[in-house]
């Protein structure tokens, strides 16, 4: 098969940039180590890493001490030793029966007990210097202050996942929306705070507050951690989770990895796709320079100042310009849609210095392209459906390049990740507008995300007073550009004729048929520094920690929707009979027979673009007291909050000033306490509880009164200058069991309070067109309960080796919600949206519903088998019935029908582990995404419904806003490590 051929070609670029790396590596150090190596990490009980620490080789009687990790690295002789590891206030350990190996890395992870404590754990084998294992990452929760789940690169890897939007629905209490945007405990996506590295990412979505995460690579990660419950030295702006995804560390040894990966699409792959045109760099997510012609070739203000002034020269430039707007109306047939491409590849290198320091350098790089087409029905409210077929373009290109250096107590670290993606998102349907009348329609939207993300941060150990001193510096910068986003109507020339025609003459209805055009910049820089320091008490050893920081965001987001529409000549049989690019030429658009008019842009009412400033300042305070069982730690944080947002409403005709805008502001300086109380029981399971005050505060786009036609919802998106933040009130009960380094049961219940909610309300236009917009409501209650298991099955049979590497697992979550609506606020709201519209809140101020975003459970279950050469994973995943978009009226409430998915692996290790073949199948049932309400649909009124299954899902009685089948993917890699 033709496209099969053409998949197989692997990028040349990606090639002669792994060639070179593998070069680079050789050249720069040996692969293996001559002798054999011994490394580990020592620390506390708190599992802080111990700096100083002395590590004893008795037979050699050769020592050496931990640097500012609390690591050590020793090249040995092969031969077995016994290990003695010492620290002043600690309790010194031996262990004995320690292999090293030629040519091999011996790891070691050694805890040490406070003196007069002896029934402490002693040592655990596991990798040290990376926490990527399962054992590792349930260390990390085990020794967290906070409530935090946590996911492994190991465990990533045994599934299906791509990026790191689909590891996280693998969390307990995470699920996925878009197939990008996260939900933590129920909360929205604007609810929850993104850490990438340590350090906050601005949003990629001009219309809420968000990150879109299927920008991130699975490959790239170490580790992400989801802390649910509040410290002080963590943002205070969340309410769902943190979300600290911690990339790859560097690695003990030099290694060069590489892997190439091919998949199939039950319901793309071999199938004709249908685009845009597209150019060979956009295969790599390089724009075509063509389409990057807004605020170029075409510019707003400009085109403002032409369109009108009085002078005809002036109308004939405007043409002119018009006419540089290139003709990619239409789609074309690209082929058979390929297999997708996956192929991604690394280095790392590490070089020990004779003065006790190293140098440390890891880099990774990743390209992946898909074609995906999948079955398409979207419905506005009542009166307009459409079917079809979604055709989906991918491209994404991402690198991280890690640098650290290590001198006895300090280490200066440097990462950077760079990450693109371009996609184009071709829908082709037919049926009935809003008139009835038959149509046949398409929309070709495009969209180019670029995320930078540099920091450079420091750790010194000032060992005169143990005190531990780490700082900060970072700079993150988003892109987003929607260069074209094209979609036209066409219906019947006449009543049933089978000739069709575009509408030029409607000027009201973006819907008919337009250009939507927009750009996003937002950047943040930020800093920070914390101070470690420990003292005595009661005869243990205490902490204080103390810290600041500082950032500030800056954005700037202008868009424009052009509609094509009859010039100022008589020229209307152009129209007739004749596809959209052979009509908008740039012959007719120069002439004026065409031409462009602004909708709600650059005209009197301005309102397409805004400005943004955000600034943070913080300061926290917190103690962490240990005491036996006991272990104490909370504090203050201090965050003085200021962000406006300026948005132009008006424009001088002539200058094309702004005249007249409108700034919305938001100060806010607020204390939030947290306290963290952890009880041992013994040293496999806690007892934990936790109590905070947090808050969520609105974003620009939430806060600016832009309004802009999004065709994908499809509707218009609007701004409320009038949100405020939300205050927040969190307590938890956790109890949490580790049987052994790779098992795990816990039981969390929560409880949350909610003053002044945000949530997102649609509600039909006077014109029967979808609106959005964000309102606060008055309050809000939400509790749940949560459950994560992982147990091996050798209980049943521990003589066999099999069921010792056999595990299942699994995590589900239960959570309800209460809502007290804000009907003054509702009725303001839906006032600006439709007028004519009316409803009596009087008997509804109080809603047993979901918060919006809420699922009222989530499911996860699976069954892993961990073998040394071989082992397979088959995962569960199922949500509840999922509050999408809040109606003004229980009925007209949006929800998301549950679905059930399941996902297999099965892997296998060759050539002394050194291969690895993967065969993956995700969403093996392939169920259809549905999203509904609870309405009539045969009368086409707002009426509910008398569905017996009340607000679950009835394919006879509930009006289906959106449905999709997206197919089963297959795909097999292989990757390899030298």
């Amino acid at each position: 098969m033709n496209f099969f051929h053409k998949a197989c070609r692997v990028p040349g670029v990606f090639v002669f940039f792994m060639l070179s790396l593998a070069t680079f590596s050789t050249a720069f150090g040996q692969a293996l180590i001559s002798k054999g190596r011994l490394i580990g990490v020592v620390r506390n009980e708190r599992n802080d890493q111990l700096v100083g620490a002395t590590v004893l080789l008795k037979e050699k009687n050769l020592s050496t001490t931990t640097d500012v990790n609390g690591s050590f690295d020793i090249d040995i002789a092969p031969g077995t030793y016994t290990l003695v590891v010492s620290y002043v206030g600690h309790e010194s350990k031996e262990v004995s029966a320690v292999v090293i190996t030629k040519g091999e890395v011996t790891k070691k992870e050694i805890f040490l007990a406070a003196a007069g404590r002896s029934d402490a754990e002693v040592v655990v084998t596991a990798a040290v210097g990376k926490r990527e294992t399962v054992a590792s990452v349930y260390r990390i929760q085990k020794n967290s202050i906070s409530v935090a789940d946590v996911i492994s690169a190991e465990q990533i890897k045994r599934t299906p996942d791509n990026n790191v939007a689909q590891s996280l629905s693998r969390m307990n209490g995470v699920t996925i929306i878009d197939n990008k945007f996260v939900i933590v405990r129920g909360m929205a996506e604007r609810y929850n705070t993104v850490l990438v590295n340590g350090s906050q990412l601005p949003s990629t979505e001009p219309n809420k507050k968000n990150f879109a995460f299927d920008l991130l690579p699975a490959g790239i990660i170490d580790n992400i951690i989801v802390s649910k419950t509040a410290s002080p030295d963590l943002p205070a702006d969340f309410a769902g989770g943190i979300v600290q995804v911690n990339t790859k560390q560097i690695p003990d040894r030099n290694e060069i990895f590489f892997q190439a990966g091919l998949g199939y699409n039950t319901n793309s792959t071999g199938q004709p796709f249908y685009t845009t045109k597209l150019k060979k760099a956009e295969y790599f997510s390089f724009l075509n320079r063509e389409k990057s012609w807004y605020t170029r070739e075409w510019d707003p203000i400009s085109y403002f100042r032409l369109r009108t002034s009085a002078n005809p020269e002036d109308l004939r430039q405007s043409y002119r310009m018009n006419s540089k707007i290139p003709n990619y109306w239409g789609y074309y047939l690209l082929g058979d849609a390929m297999p997708t491409q996956d192929y991604q590849g690394g280095f790392s290198l590490r070089k020990k210095f004779k003065n006790n320091s190293s140098f440390g350098v890891l880099g990774t790089a990743s390209y992946r392209n898909e074609q995906l087409i999948e079955d398409y029905m979207r419905q506005t409210y009542f009166l307009d459906s459409a079917q079809g077929k979604k055709y989906t373009f991918n491209t994404s290109v991402s690198g991280l390049l890690s640098l650290a250096y290590t001198h006895k107590n300090n280490k200066i670290g440097f990462k950077t990740i760079y990450a693109r993606k371009l996609n184009y998102d071709t829908y082709i349907f037919s049926g009935r507008n809003v008139d009835l009348d038959p149509i046949q329609n398409y929309g070709i939207y495009s969209n180019l995300v670029k995320v930078w993300q540099n920091r450079i941060d420091g750790e010194h150990a000032i060992r005169a007073r143990e005190l531990k001193l780490k700082w900060y510096l970072d700079m993150a910068r988003v892109h987003r550009d929607q260069p074209e986003a094209r979609t036209m109507s066409y219906k019947p020339l006449i009543q049933g004729s089978d000739m069709y025609n575009i509408e030029l003459t409607d000027k009201v209805r973006p819907s008919l048929g337009g250009i939507f055009a927009s750009k996003l910049t937002e950047e943040r820089w930020g800093g920070g520094v914390d101070l470690q320091i420990p003292f005595t008490l009661f005869n243990s050893k205490q902490q204080l920690r103390a810290g600041a920081s500082t950032s500030t965001r800056n954005t700037d987001y202008i868009f424009s929707f052009l509609r094509p529409l009859l010039g100022d000549h008589d020229k209307s049989d152009i129209m007739y009979g004749l596809p959209d690019y052979a009509i908008i030429t740039e012959r007719y658009l120069k002439e004026g027979y065409i031409q462009y008019l602004p909708l709600g842009t650059r005209g009197k009412k301005d309102d397409d673009s805004y400005e943004g400033e955000q600034t943070i300042h913080s300061a926290y305070l917190m103690s962490d007291f240990k005491f036996q069982r006991w272990r104490i730690t909370g504090g203050l944080r201090l965050e003085d909050f200021s962000m406006t947002v300026n948005t132009g409403l008006e424009r001088d005709t002539l200058s094309g000033k702004i005249t007249k805008d409108t700034i919305s502001a938001i100060k806010h300086t607020g204390l939030f306490p947290s306290a963290n109380i952890i009880y041992s029981l013994n040293d496999r399971s806690n007892f934990r509880l936790a109590v905070s005050m947090t808050t969520a505060r609105p974003d620009f786009r939430e806060l600016s009164p832009v309004t802009y036609y999004d065709f994908a919802l499809p509707g218009s998106v609007m701004g409320n200058p009038f949100l405020t933040y939300t205050s927040l009130y969190n307590a938890d009960l956790r109890y949490e069991f580790y049987p052994s380094a790779s098992e795990i049961a816990t039981l969390t219940l929560f409880y949350k309070r909610f003053n002044n909610p945000i949530e997102t309300l649609v509600q039909p236009t006077a014109s029967s067109q979808f609106a959005y917009v964000n309102l606060n409501q008055a309050s809000s209650t939400n509790i749940g309960a949560e459950l994560d298991l992982r147990k091996s099955l050798a209980f049943i049979y521990p003589a066999s080796k099999f069921l010792k590497n056999l595990f299942i697992s699994c995590n589900a979550s239960f959570m309800e919600s209460e809502v007290t609506v804000d009907s003054k606020a509702l009725g303001e709201v839906l006032s600006r949206i439709n007028p004519t519209y009316t409803i009596d809140t009087a008997n509804e101020d109080v809603r047993k519903r979901p918060l919006q975003g809420l699922s009222p459970y989530s499911i996860n279950a699976g069954l892993l088998y961990q073998g040394e050469k071989f082992g397979f994973n088959i995962v569960y995943n199922r949500i509840g019935k999922r509050l999408v978009f809040l109606g003004p009226e229980a009925h007209t409430d949006f929800y998301e029908n549950p679905r059930d998915q399941i996902d297999m692996q099965v892997y296998g290790k060759l050539l002394k582990k050194k291969m690895e073949i993967k065969l993956n199948v995700s969403d093996l049932l392939g169920q259809a995404f549905i999203h509904y309400n609870n309405s009539t649909a045969a009368s086409g009124t707002t009426k509910p419904n008398v569905d017996p299954k009340k607000g679950n899902y009835n394919p006879d009685y509930d009006y289906v806003i959106y449905s999709a089948k997206r197919g089963t993917g297959i795909s097999f890699s292989v990757s390899i490590k030298l």
